[in-house]
């Protein structure tokens, strides 16, 4: 479930960039924006099944929500270790933010464990989580999310990536950025014809276009992607 589809720029009907997995063994929040545990109370989610966090990079629109989220799980006296996934430096960051402020970022009874995606797959029973560098500040990366028999990739913010087909390829839905009109414009962003080349390559079932900013024309970009199977995505939708 998509809990969050904006930009930095706010909008009052998206939060920022987030989205729920619901898998048997446990829940898991991907990129936690700005709203995105206010449209997880919206949609009735429960916090005390999250076993962890996975941040596509540490930029405040797809991060700032793990902040409440510790505090939330604090509150809660969590038990549980919570599991952070990110790229390289979310390690130092979480810890500096957590010393800015002690001690409420801190769960008191459970700790935090943060591992920074490298080029082996995270692995825990049948989830895997596959991650390439992709071409954005703060760590980015690219995600493919596999369990249950399915895949979801992630874009996440980047320009155009040498990696981004392949964690894309073949997957049940893709989330893809689709920030900007010409990529002169944003060379650490995608514009529709940049996405559309991917696609080509990738062919994944389905693609949720995510992360426009205003000047960016919806149906339009949905024009540019040809035959793909392709969608806006919108907060709160559903899938799976």
């Amino acid at each position: 479930m998509l809990l969050g589809t904006g930009t930095a720029t706010p909008h009052p009907l998206r939060a920022g960039s987030g989205a729920w997995l619901i898998l048997e063994r446990g829940h898991w929040l991907v990129d936690a924006g700005p709203g995105t545990l206010l449209r997880g109370a919206q949609a009735g989610v429960d916090l005390e099944r999250i076993e962890g966090v996975i941040l596509t990079h540490r930029h405040p629109d797809h991060a700032a929500d793990l902040l409440p989220l510790l505090f939330a799980l604090r509150a809660r006296r969590r038990t549980a270790p919570l599991q952070l996934l990110g790229g390289p430096g979310t390690a130092q960051w979480l810890a500096e933010v957590q010393r800015a402020w002690t001690p409420w970022l801190s769960l008191r009874d459970a700790p935090v464990l943060v591992e920074e995606l490298g080029a082996t797959p995270w692995r825990r029973g049948d989830l895997s989580v596959l991650a390439r560098p992709a071409v954005h500040p703060g760590g980015a990366l690219h995600l493919r999310v596999a369990a249950e028999g399915r895949a979801i990739a992630w874009s996440g913010d980047t320009g155009p990536s040498p990696h981004l087909a392949e964690v894309a390829a073949k997957a049940d839905l893709f989330l893809c950025e689709c920030a900007c009109i010409e990529q002169r414009e944003c060379p650490k962003h995608l514009a529709p014809a940049t996405v559309r080349a991917v696609l080509d390559e990738a062919q994944p079932q389905l693609t949720w276009l995510t992360h426009l900013y205003p000047e960016v024309d919806g149906p339009e970009a949905l024009r540019a992607m040809g035959p793909h199977r392709v969608a806006l995505a919108t907060d709160l939708a559903r899938w799976g």
